[in-house]
């Protein structure tokens, strides 16, 4: 059997048993991968991606002869928080999220929206009130250069400025 396998950026490649977990990016979404290996050949390819827009994962913990790796997820709304991944079963579990004082999530959206620029697609996240006008008060963040990225995280200092009305923008200009 033969596998053509695209893997966008590879940031890190981490040995864990039966296999590798590549962490990757593409199109500015990071994602895990995860080649089961037979030897040297790669018996299966599991792409672990449950996420869409903007969002920031990390690998936490793994060890090589374990199948078993804790990583951390958040996004604009939704602070860090730690979960164990077994990969050869793909049973996950919640361990902890961390707790933000005076922060109600349903108050706010986020969304990503791609723009074209030379040929090319660039993400940008936005975090506003879910009443937010189209049109209204914006602040737009993003510095960008080869390869580096302005990592989509929560952040409870933005959410004074998103009361009043902003909309918080980060483009990922030239870092995915």
């Amino acid at each position: 059997m033969t596998f053509v396998i695209n893997f966008g950026f590879i940031e890190s490649v981490n040995p864990v048993k039966n296999g590798l977990l590549l962490e990757c990016r593409s199109n500015g979404e990071q994602f895990f991968r995860y080649l089961l290996l037979d030897g040297i050949k790669v018996k299966e390819d599991r792409i672990i991606k449950k996420w869409s827009g903007g969002y920031y994962i990390n690998l936490v913990y793994y060890v090589y002869n374990s199948s078993k790796i804790i990583y951390g997820y958040q996004n604009m709304i939704t602070p860090h928080t730690y979960y164990e991944l077994d990969l050869e079963t793909m049973k996950e579990s919640e361990l902890m999220r961390k707790k933000a004082k005076n922060f109600n999530a349903d108050k706010y959206k986020v969304d990503r929206v791609y723009i074209k620029s030379s040929g090319v697609k660039i993400p940008i996240d936005m975090l506003m009130l879910k009443d937010y006008k189209k049109g209204g008060k914006c602040l737009l963040y993003g510095y960008n250069s080869y390869g580096s990225n302005v990592e989509i995280k929560f952040d409870d200092k933005l959410f004074p400025l998103v009361d009043r009305g902003f909309m918080y923008a980060i483009a990922n200009v030239r870092g995915s």
